[in-house]
């Protein structure tokens, strides 16, 4: 088993897991993964999904035998909308980009951006308790969470347990964490986190308070 940060959010693979490979080439190797379009990217990239990808991996280089070398602005040019695309149309996929050239690596982390960055909230000044009562009211579970979560970073941060900053990760407090006895429960009510909320999973009534117990035990033990 091992563990992948991937901008924060922590990838945990213990069985083989599938990638699917979306090429946006002309000429790669295998004609079935060559998509062009965003429109044909965006079937291809549900299709993967719904049988089960957990990564897809973009790439506009083709390396077959004979194959032209292409500039690293014309592959991001190639990749870089695309992965866009994807991000925003399907967030939550793990999204990997094929290419050696370091600028290409470093744009297409750029365009998979997400602009609704939990840490980029005013966690300090919310009304949480009425908050998550009035997502209960409406069976919101993702949204509750998503609060408690915030609420524990800011309960964390007030007690000086973790360094607070509008441009850390998840990953980022989970380091600050492991000399603490907070570390591992933390670690367990993030990934519950980051699968319902990134994942966009609907989840029953029951297993809402079964995450919800785990966020006011751990909160209780910080106050």
């Amino acid at each position: 088993m091992f563990t992948l940060n991937c901008r924060g959010r922590l990838l945990t693979i213990n069985q083989p897991i599938v990638m699917g490979i979306i090429n946006a080439t002309p000429d790669s190797f295998f004609s079935g993964s060559r998509q062009q379009t965003i429109d044909a990217v965006l079937l291809q990239a549900e299709k993967m999904i719904k049988e089960g990808a957990t990564i897809l991996d973009i790439g506009g280089q083709s390396t077959r035998p004979g194959s032209e070398k292409i500039t690293a602005e014309e592959e991001s040019a190639r990749v870089c909308t695309l992965i866009d695309a994807v991000n925003k149309a399907f967030p939550g996929t793990y999204i990997s980009i094929d290419t050696y050239y370091a600028a290409v690596a470093k744009e297409a982390v750029s365009a998979a951006d997400d602009e609704n960055n939990e840490t980029q909230e005013d966690i300090f000044h919310l009304s949480y308790t009425k908050l998550i009562q009035n997502a209960e009211k409406g069976k919101d579970y993702r949204s509750a969470i998503r609060l408690m979560f915030l609420q524990t970073l800011k309960l964390l941060s007030d007690t000086n347990t973790i360094h607070y900053q509008p441009d850390y990760t998840n990953f980022d407090y989970l380091q600050q964490l492991k000399p603490s006895k907070y570390h591992n429960e933390f670690f367990a009510v993030m990934r519950n986190y980051e699968y319902v909320w990134y994942g966009k999973f609907d989840i029953s009534t029951g297993q809402y308070t079964a995450i919800k117990n785990k966020f006011l035990k751990l909160q209780h033990t910080i106050i």
